[in-house]
């Protein structure tokens, strides 16, 4: 579920650059963005800065709701143990809230960076 989140972002990003940048600007960012991995809440929460201020503001806020930043540094903890070999043992009712702030997570990216469609059917009408 961690990895959705990463790919998830990463077609994101690439996506929103495709829309709003030169074709270097593209090809530079899409090269760090295919290095995104381990997203903790921190380190997502600096990549999503370095676009837009409001929207790290915005992740920040929906982290602090709900145990949701310990919740997904759990995620992320659990996916890098097993990466590297460790076990982990994790309950039904854990894997639910894993799958649940994995969707709420990369539902609240999509948010920011992929307004363009609904944008764009709203100046159609």
């Amino acid at each position: 579920m961690s990895g959705f989140i990463e790919k998830s972002f990463e077609h994101m990003v690439n996506g929103y650059l495709e829309e709003n940048s030169s074709h270097r600007v593209l090809k530079f960012g899409q090269r760090q963005a295919a290095r995104f991995s381990n997203l903790n809440p921190a380190k997502l929460e600096q990549l999503v800065g370095s676009f837009d201020d409001e929207w790290r503001e915005r992740l920040t806020a929906f982290l602090s709701t709900d145990e949701r930043r310990q919740t997904l540094t759990n995620l992320i903890g659990a996916r890098h143990s097993l990466a590297h070999g460790g076990s982990s043992t994790v309950s039904g009712s854990l894997l639910r809230q894993y799958h649940e702030i994995a969707e709420q997570t990369v539902g609240l990216l999509a948010d920011m960076f992929v307004p363009l469609a609904q944008a764009s059917h709203r100046s159609a009408e």
